[in-house]
């Protein structure tokens, strides 16, 4: 099956990105990462919030990485999803700086940007937590009982991994519950005030 330039691309970025360095730059404009080697800067990408728009900059360094995958030079990849992909590889970069000191850390960070959907499973009142459309977990927890349900998925798993944490390493599920209902809890209010103002 052939694969599309956006696949390309894809493919592309996830091999640069396991040999490359991320630096972050935050400023009152926007936000930008520039990916580098040991050869120099890669590429740029930047997002100007007021205009919201996306710009990728590509140096010389990165057009040989153009030819590897079939990919002519003057094409141009989706901005926006290249910032995507590099902003939740830099952030999953921090996390495992962070849980190599203090495990922990894997739940908390998962939770900053995160999409919590509520749901409610038997007499289980249940968060279940996606960043970057990717599912980290799921806690619950039966008032009735006063007992904690709990899961981890591909995104708290691979995390595991790269930290070399055993899989028996479990987060204080009381902290968390409460900690994930609060983020939820924030998540609500803030759609609720962006409904008023958009009506």
């Amino acid at each position: 099956m052939q694969k599309n330039e956006q696949e390309k691309f894809s493919d592309l970025f996830s091999n640069v990105l396991t040999r490359s360095g991320i630096e972050y730059a935050n400023g009152h404009a926007g936000e930008a990462y520039t990916v580098y080697d040991d050869k120099g800067i890669l590429f740029t990408i930047t997002f100007y919030k007021y205009e919201n728009k996306y710009v990728f900059g590509r140096t010389e360094l990165l057009k040989p990485e153009y030819t590897k995958y079939g990919l002519s030079v003057e094409a141009r990849p989706n901005p926006q999803m290249v910032f995507e992909t590099i902003a939740f590889s830099y952030k999953i970069r921090q996390t495992v700086i962070k849980a190599r000191k203090n495990f922990s850390a894997i739940y908390y960070d998962t939770l900053i940007d995160s999409d919590i959907i509520y749901q409610t499973r038997g007499d289980f009142e249940t968060y279940m937590v996606k960043n970057s459309g990717f599912p980290g977990y799921a806690i619950g927890y039966n008032p009735k009982t006063g007992q904690y349900g709990f899961k981890r998925y591909e995104l708290i798993n691979t995390l595991y991994k790269i930290c070399e944490l055993s899989p028996e390493t479990k987060p204080n599920y009381a902290f968390l519950y409460k900690r994930t209902k609060d983020c939820y809890m924030a998540q609500v209010a803030a759609e609720n005030i962006q409904h008023l103002y958009d009506i």
